[in-house]
């Protein structure tokens, strides 16, 4: 079927990245648990609390992206990155930064994924 913008499917896309990030972030944490992994979050972490700090919208949004990728890699699960993909496309399919532009403190939307990186 096609997509169109109104908020159900968005909902729905939402949702299923909520679920495939919860995944990644546990198998994450036990490939941290083992030793291995930290660095690479910590890394993606500082790239997108800098663009955060510049005021970079479009930077902030990819160095997100890139955060998210990071754990997604980091748990090392077979199939995750490539399904972690198609979910994060659909959802920027949806995303329109012009809405967003002086609306959205990037400084704290940075500070909100610290937690990831505490896994």
């Amino acid at each position: 079927s096609t997509l169109n913008h109104s908020p159900a499917p968005m909902r729905a896309v939402m949702e299923l990245r909520g679920v495939i990030d919860g995944f990644a972030a546990r198998k994450a944490a036990e490939q941290i648990a083992e030793g291995s992994g930290k660095r690479a979050l910590i890394d993606a972490f500082a790239r997108f609390r800098r663009a955060a700090e510049r005021g970079c919208y479009p930077g902030a949004l990819k160095a997100d992206r890139q955060l998210h990728l990071a754990i997604v890699r980091v748990a090392a699960v077979e199939a995750l990155e490539p399904a972690w993909e198609t979910v994060a496309n659909t959802r920027e399919w949806f995303h329109v930064p012009a809405r967003y532009v002086g609306s959205l403190d990037l400084k704290q939307f940075a500070e909100r994924h610290l937690s990831l990186i505490h896994i």
